[in-house]
């Protein structure tokens, strides 16, 4: 409905008007009850980091239906430290007082949620650091099913049909039902998997931590390729873990590396088409504007004075690379990138948010918001 919905690290949820580059209402400000009060005191308050992205369902209400407004949004995030999945209204640019909905109802969740939620069927589809998956209904967050996965989860589960994909430190990626959460099938791969699923043409795509690549027949559970082969030639074999999510355009999976570069594979085949190398880490999942996909790049080093972002605009049709957009220093950027039309908008580590405009040439973003001092 013409709005931006952006979680923070500092626990708010902002929405922004993309056209006028201004935020609407007064952000949403979620603390929790830390534990562990000294000397009796009661728990400290802490704000609530988000580790997910927003999700966003329209709500149609037929009692209050105007030419204006004919119901309102509904947005979803969950918080890492407490595990609580947070359902918010957003009405005629106004946020509600409290949640509408929360889950679980009463205390903290089981444990952290790293990977982030996924909107299908009227459900919200998520997964704990602890190994549970769970399926809530998104009108009023009540639990539909939850599944125990014997490992750690951090990726985000991927929704095709009725199936739900998702990958474990166990190194199991999992075919479930979304009805009950039911296993259809496992594949056992050679490295933990933290990646988001890719699912296109009844193929699953996914990275994994021991640097392989994979595409397995969907319906089925068996493998289809997986990359590198054990002819690829040395200076094409991955030299980290497969993080963000890849993307697909024109019969060809992009699949960012840890090692900086980006390796275009044919999705039929799994054979390299370009290895494109980019200089810094990539963590953060690429966008696709047309035929154009938008990548951020961060030097690989925690040390806040060495960070660096670059991003790439690798065109499809020609494989050809931009020059770096280059964001000012002590940045990083480890959330997935985000496009409305040829506006893409980059969310960094210290809570900035950047525009970019892939149709307009440009060597610096524009800085939107410091988004950590909005109130």
């Amino acid at each position: 409905n013409g709005s931006l919905f952006v979680a923070s690290m500092n626990g708010k949820i902002i929405a922004v008007d993309p056209t006028k580059n201004t935020v609407i209402g007064s952000p949403v400000q979620i603390t929790y009850s830390a534990s562990g009060g000294l000397l009796g005191c009661a728990p400290s308050s802490s704000s609530v980091s988000f580790y997910t992205t927003p999700v966003v369902q329209d709500v149609t209400v037929t009692d209050t239906q105007s030419a204006d407004f004919p119901g309102y949004q509904m947005v979803y995030v969950g918080g890492w430290q407490n595990g609580i999945i947070y359902a918010y209204k957003f009405e005629n640019g106004k946020w509600s007082a409290d949640p509408e909905y929360v889950y679980p109802r009463q205390g903290s969740g089981p444990d952290k949620i790293v990977g982030n939620l996924t909107l299908a069927n009227n459900s919200i589809y998520y997964a704990t650091s602890d190994g549970t998956v769970y399926a809530l209904n998104a009108a009023d967050l009540s639990k539909e099913w939850s599944v125990k996965i014997d490992s750690k989860i951090w990726s985000a589960p991927t929704i095709d049909g009725t199936t739900l994909y998702l990958g474990c430190f166990k190194k199991n990626l999992y075919a479930l039902n979304t009805a009950d959460g039911s296993e259809k099938w496992h594949y056992q791969t050679a490295g933990s998997i933290n990646s988001t699923p890719v699912v296109n043409n009844s193929t699953v795509y996914i990275g994994d931590y021991d640097r392989d690549f994979y595409a397995i027949d969907a319906s089925s559970g068996k493998l289809i390729w997986k990359f590198p082969a054990a002819d690829t030639a040395s200076n094409n074999i991955p030299g980290n873990f497969f993080w963000a999510q890849p993307v697909v355009v024109n019969g060809v999976i992009y699949a960012p590396n840890l090692d900086g570069h980006v390796y275009a594979l044919e999705t039929a085949t799994g054979k390299l088409v370009k290895n494109f190398s980019l200089g810094y880490s990539i963590s953060s999942s690429p966008v696709v504007v047309g035929n154009n996909i938008v990548v951020a790049t961060s030097v690989a080093s925690y040390a806040e004075s060495k960070q660096k972002v670059n991003i790439y605009i690798i065109n499809a049709a020609d494989n050809s690379v931009s020059l770096p957009i280059t964001l000012p220093l002590h940045e990083a950027v480890n959330a997935p990138l985000f496009a409305d039309g040829n506006i893409v908008y980059v969310h960094t580590y210290k809570d900035n948010l950047y525009t970019i405009n892939t149709a307009a040439p440009q060597t610096q973003p524009t800085l939107l918001f410091d988004l950590s001092t909005l109130k």
